[in-house]
């Protein structure tokens, strides 16, 4: 039986963040199978087919919590209009939040929690409001699907959703992200990210400071851009490294394989991550990741397996990449494990397999409480 499938996002092509790109290649792998019709709901344009397009206007101006909300009084009509089977939202930061009872089964998806950036990395004056609205989405939902076991123990433990919660990771475009025959710079240290406060690149800065006494020929490349470039070149010229540190800016998908190729090491020092979909994707380029040791990063990130973990302070942080720096050995080990590791746990077609369990197990789980005269 062919299966309607509507997924509501507010990432999407043209991409905000890692969330439209993993909602984009879930949606090309779902539509690439013979039992599935696909309708992906955002407020992107594009000339994709089976995308609709509604409040594009919330790109510009609201965000995600404007798309939510209007979201929220039209998605019923949306749903009868596409005689959806199943709707498949995506949830918190960057995604739909908010939506009212749409008359088929819901699988909401989240990368990580407001519960976990509130605890991780601050509480703000709305967090209660957002805390409340996010348990309330999840509970109205079938089935939830958190992309790592951190996010999955943040709904059970400290949000305490009624539903189901299935762990379903982010999957890797391996095309996208080969592993090139590429001769490795020693002495290269990139970060790739948005500069902003939850990427916590200060403190990658401030460990590569440390790090230069012992390898004073290494050099930072810091490819991304974001609020925080002002304060991090000044950062650079406080601690007399700005000679060292390059500035790379935005770079493109294929700029981007090319610098994971070479690096000696990449560095990811969030506060916290959804699932780390740098750390996944430097891997599977056959990078050696050093990355903090926090949740969604030590769900992708196995210590001393298939990367290094590092408390979030520069002294642990350039400890770890000291050590990363004086062992060529250690570095191909650690990045070629990444590599094995990322093509057998994050294929998309399997990735795509278990959204597809879990959308008939919802429409059964529904059929079932239908038929019980007791539900």
């Amino acid at each position: 039986m062919t299966l309607r499938v509507g997924i509501l996002t507010y990432d999407f092509v043209p991409f905000i963040g890692g969330q439209g790109r993993v909602t984009h290649d879930l949606w090309r792998h779902l539509a690439m199978r013979g039992d599935l019709e696909v309708t992906v709901i955002s407020p992107a344009r594009n000339d994709l087919p089976a995308h609709l397009s509604q409040f594009a206007a919330t790109r510009r101006l609201g965000g995600h919590p404007l798309f939510s909300l209007l979201s929220s009084a039209r998605i019923a009509r949306r749903v009868r209009d596409l005689r959806l089977d199943v709707l498949h939202v995506n949830g918190g930061p960057g995604g739909v939040l908010l939506f009212r009872d749409t008359g088929v089964p819901v699988i909401y998806s989240l990368y990580h929690t407001y519960e976990q950036a509130a605890r991780l990395a601050g509480r703000r004056p709305w967090t209660h409001a957002l805390l409340h609205a996010e348990r309330s989405a999840c509970n109205r939902a079938a089935i939830i699907a958190a992309s790592t076991r951190s996010t999955a123990r943040s709904l059970q433990r400290h949000l305490r959703v009624t539903p189901p919660v299935v762990e379903i990771p982010c999957g890797v475009d391996f095309n996208a992200f080969p592993r090139l025959d590429r001769e490795r710079d020693p002495n290269l240290v990139l970060f790739v990210g948005r500069l902003e406060p939850r990427k916590n690149p200060q403190l990658l800065m401030r460990a590569f400071a440390k790090t230069l006494a012992a390898r004073p020929h290494a050099r930072l490349v810091i490819a991304g851009r974001g609020p925080l470039e002002a304060p991090l070149r000044a950062l650079a010229a406080e601690l007399r490294i700005s000679e060292r540190v390059e500035f790379a800016g935005f770079v493109s998908n294929e700029a981007l394989v090319e610098w994971y190729s070479r690096a000696a090491v990449v560095a990811v020092p969030s506060l916290f991550e959804g699932f780390g979909l740098s750390a996944a994707e430097a891997g599977s380029t056959g990078a050696c990741v050093l990355a903090t040791d926090t949740e969604g990063l030590r769900d992708v990130v196995m210590h001393r397996e298939t990367g290094l973990l590092a408390a979030p302070d520069p002294e642990a942080m350039a400890e770890a990449l000291s050590e990363l720096l004086g062992d060529r050995r250690l570095r191909a080990t650690l990045g070629g494990a990444a590599a094995e590791r990322g093509r057998r746990v994050y294929q998309w077609d399997a990735v795509a397999d278990q959204y597809v369990t879990a959308y008939r197990r919802a429409i059964a789980a529904r059929a079932e409480a239908r038929l019980d005269p007791a539900a």
